[in-house]
């Protein structure tokens, strides 16, 4: 239950925000198996191919992670190394996914469409995405 708790809520707040830090104690103050319990680092975040069964594993450390059967990591491999913020990201929407959770993606120019885009291609949906950019006065 911790591992999924984390999964969750961590991509909700800012990692080493006063917001993490509140949200990781209120979590271990549930006492139990989340007594220990720590959000991952950014370095945490890590996508690997299943040997053998295909899918990726999307994780959040060692213990937290999610087998997506039928994505491909050979899909994105032109794309080389990705920054740990768009591993991270990745890891949250399949989290998100596989809970049947909403995903919304808001804020300053960054990664956004990017991290749509290689979701799609990790998926095999590369070719279904529509963009439409919207700017205010538009």
């Amino acid at each position: 239950l911790p591992d999924a708790v984390v999964s969750l809520h961590s991509p909700r707040v800012l990692h080493g925000s006063a917001a993490a830090q509140q949200l990781q104690q209120q979590l271990q103050a549930l006492g139990g198996d989340f007594k220990s319990l720590v959000l991952p680092q950014p370095s945490d975040y890590s996508l690997a191919s299943l040997d053998g069964a295909g899918g990726v594993r999307f994780a959040a450390g060692p213990t937290c992670y999610i087998d997506v059967p039928g994505a491909d990591l050979t899909r994105i491999q032109q794309h080389g190394p990705l920054p740990a913020a768009l591993c991270a990201g990745l890891v949250h929407v399949a989290f998100a996914v596989a809970a049947s959770e909403p995903v919304m993606l808001l804020g300053p120019t960054c990664f956004k469409s990017k991290l749509v885009a290689l979701w799609a291609e990790l998926m095999g949906q590369h070719e279904d995405v529509v963009r439409v950019h919207l700017s205010p006065g538009e």
